[in-house]
C-alpha cells in the first residue's frame, strides 16, 4: 500500500472516529497478553467501532485473542479506548499488513491523551547451555551478559517469568518489512534524553518515568528492557535468542509497532512488557496464555494507577 492509499484510508477513518468520539480525550491501551486479561472487571464498556467501519484492512483474519474494533468505556471514571491489534503475524506476506494499525492510530491521533503499548514477551535472562553442564553454563552465560553489558550500555535489570517491564530501548535490525512507516518516512522513537521531544524517552523521561513509577508501585521494582523483535508466528530458536542477548536484549517479542506510529503522531507513549516465558525451555502459545492468565491481576492493576496518574492532555 503506498503512501497515498495509506493517508487516504487514515483519514476517512479519523472522520469516522470523530464522528464517533466528540470532542473527547481518552487513554489509549493496546492490550497485548495478560494486560488484556486484566482489563477483566476494571474497564467497563460503553461503544464499540468494529475496524471494517474504519476501513482497516486485514481484519477477517480471525486470531484467537486479537480484537478487530475499538471499544469505548472507562476505568474508575477515566475514558478509555481499547485499540484491538491487528498482529502482524496474522497474514505476514500480506505487504498491507502492517498498515492496519498505522490507520487505526492515525485514526485516534486528536483523541489521545497517551497510548500504552502493552505486549506479552519472552525473558532473555537466565542461566544457558545447562544440558553441557554446570561449568559451560556459568562461562556461557558470564560471556553473553558481559556482551550484553557492552551493547546495553548498562548491566541487565533481571526480569523473570511472570514480571512487569518497562521497554526503554529497541533492537530494530530483525523489524525489517514490519514496520509501519513507509519510504521516506523517518522517525526517531529512541533517542536518550535530554532534549528530545518525541519518542519513548520524550520530554526528559516524563512519561516514562509516570510508567516506571506505576510498575514499580505494583511490583516493588520495575526492570527496563531492549526489546527484540522476532518475525513470527514461529518461536525463535536458541541461537537467536542467544544471539539477542549478547546483543544487549533483554526481551523478544512478535508485536510493538505501534511505538513509530505514537511518535509520528506526536502522542505520548509507554511500552509495557509482561515476561510470559523462559528463554531456554520449550514453551507454547498455550503456556504463555495460561502465564498471562495469571500475571492477568497485576497488569491490571498497574493499569489502573497509570489511568489515575497519566495525565490528561493540556493539564
Amino acid at each position: 500500500m503506498d503512501l497515498n492509499k495509506t493517508e487516504k484510508l487514515t483519514e476517512a477513518a479519523h472522520d469516522t472516529v470523530e464522528s464517533r468520539l466528540g470532542n473527547g480525550q481518552f487513554f489509549g491501551i493496546i492490550p497485548g497478553t495478560a494486560w488484556k486479561q486484566g482489563l477483566d472487571g476494571l474497564f467497563q464498556q460503553t461503544d464499540e467501532i468494529p475496524y471494517e467501519d474504519l476501513g482497516v484492512p486485514m481484519v477477517k483474519c480471525d486470531i484467537e485473542g486479537h480484537s478487530k474494533s475499538l471499544k469505548i468505556g472507562t476505568i474508575n471514571g477515566r475514558d478509555t479506548v481499547l485499540l484491538g491489534r491487528v498482529h502482524t503475524n496474522e497474514e505476514p506476506r500480506h505487504p498491507d499488513l502492517p498498515q492496519s494499525m498505522r490507520i487505526v492510530v492515525g485514526a485516534l491521533r486528536d483523541r489521545l491523551d497517551g497510548l500504552l503499548v502493552t505486549n506479552g514477551v519472552g525473558t532473555l535472562h537466565g542461566p544457558v547451555g545447562l544440558e553441557r553442564g554446570r561449568l559451560h553454563s556459568l562461562l556461557q552465560t558470564a560471556a553473553l551478559d558481559t556482551l550484553g553489558w557492552c551493547f546495553r550500555g548498562h548491566p541487565k535489570q533481571e526480569i523473570n517469568v511472570g514480571d512487569l517491564t518497562l521497554v526503554t530501548d529497541v533492537n530494530t535490525i530483525s523489524l525489517g518489512a514490519h514496520t509501519p512507516l513507509l519510504g521516506g518516512e523517518f522517525e526517531d522513537a529512541l533517542s536518550m534524553p535530554p532534549g528530545n521531544k518525541r519518542g519513548i524517552h520524550r520530554d526528559n523521561d516524563f512519561f516514562f518515568n509516570i510508567a516506571r513509577n506505576a510498575i514499580t508501585e505494583v511490583q516493588g521494582r520495575c526492570p527496563l528492557a531492549t526489546y527484540c523483535f522476532i518475525d513470527g508466528p514461529g518461536f525463535e530458536g536458541p541461537t537467536v535468542k542467544r544471539i539477542f542477548r549478547a546483543l544487549g536484549g533483554d526481551i523478544a517479542g512478535m508485536s510493538g509497532q505501534e511505538i513509530w506510529l505514537t511518535t509520528k503522531w506526536d502522542i505520548p507513549f509507554a511500552n509495557l512488557g509482561f515476561a510470559t516465558n523462559g528463554p531456554f525451555v520449550a514453551h507454547e502459545h498455550e503456556d504463555n496464555a495460561a502465564a498471562g492468565e495469571q500475571g492477568a491481576q497485576k497488569a491490571g492493576r498497574a493499569i489502573e494507577v497509570l489511568a489515575h496518574t497519566w495525565p490528561k492532555k493540556g493539564i
